[in-house]
């Protein structure tokens, strides 16, 4: 996928609106973005992050900042992401 080639490992500022905060397979804390096309962006939250999710509402709209991870299924993935 073009995608996937030109955003992996890259920093990226995403802005978005709160669909929900999740966990992955693993335990590990997310923020799921509103898409514009077909899926929804996961926000994977680092540790130093995670106390910022407490406040957090879906239906707000944050700005995100990590490196791009590629794609879940259809769902583009952002690691060590930090809120704005």
């Amino acid at each position: 996928m073009e995608a996937y080639r030109l955003y992996k490992d890259k920093i990226l500022k995403v802005t978005g609106v709160v669909v929900g905060i999740s966990k992955d397979f693993l335990g590990n804390p997310y923020v799921k973005l509103r898409g514009k096309l077909l899926a929804d962006v996961w926000c994977h939250v680092n540790e130093k992050q995670i106390n910022n999710l407490v406040d957090m509402r879906p239906g707000q709209k944050i700005i995100a900042l990590g490196h791009g991870n590629g794609i879940t299924l259809t769902s583009p993935q952002i690691k060590n992401c930090r809120v704005e």
